[in-house]
């Protein structure tokens, strides 16, 4: 097939993700805005995620780049929304898992709400910019490739790090847009 929108073509996919137990296959389609599932040796093409346009609403994806999957869970790069979204088998809409969700302020500096989408984009420790690769480990942390801050973050359910890149010194401190992220044995790779 050529490139395009239909349910069985792609245009510009940028990862691939194999489930060993089922032998599907999982495209993030960055420029159609989704994640398609193809079962090999049928032509059944299913999108599990996005699909809706392009958009910040949680049913919706922007450029996705980067998944990783973990039983019928899957994680997403969303970077064109500066967010990492999961969703579960089935959902309809991704949960925000990294990224930060602006918060409103009165003139006093005191929280009043938080913006009705995710995510704002910058250098902060909650911000993400263009992020390319996401990685889960065993104990649920995640890897982020921040691309566009020139850095690799881990996130736990307490803890937010830069591990390489941006904000770094030493042997860790120049990365320069890393795509990927994977880690085996406690040991961080960087596609960089």
């Amino acid at each position: 097939n050529s490139k395009g929108s239909a349910q069985q073509q792609l245009n510009q996919p940028y990862a691939v993700w194999r489930d060993e137990a089922t032998g599907q296959f999982y495209v993030s389609d960055t420029m159609n805005h989704r994640v398609q599932r193809w079962t090999p040796g049928v032509w059944e093409v299913e999108t599990v995620a996005g699909g809706a346009g392009p958009g910040r609403g949680l049913h919706q994806l922007r450029y996705p780049r980067g998944i990783f999957m973990n039983g019928t869970t899957i994680w997403i790069a969303d970077s064109g929304n500066h967010r990492i979204v999961r969703w579960d088998a089935q959902a309809t809409s991704g949960v925000v898992v990294a990224g930060d969700i602006g918060v409103l302020l009165d003139k006093q500096g005191a929280v009043r709400g938080y913006e009705a989408h995710c995510c704002r984009q910058g250098m902060g420790e909650r911000q993400l910019r263009d992020p390319h690769g996401v990685f889960v480990d065993s104990e649920g942390t995640l890897y982020i490739a921040d691309t566009g801050n020139d850095r690799v973050q881990r996130w736990t359910t307490n803890n937010i790090s830069t591990i390489a890149g941006r904000g770094m010194h030493g042997l860790n401190a120049v990365l320069r847009r890393p795509e990927a992220v994977f880690v085996w044995s406690k040991t961080v790779y960087v596609a960089d």
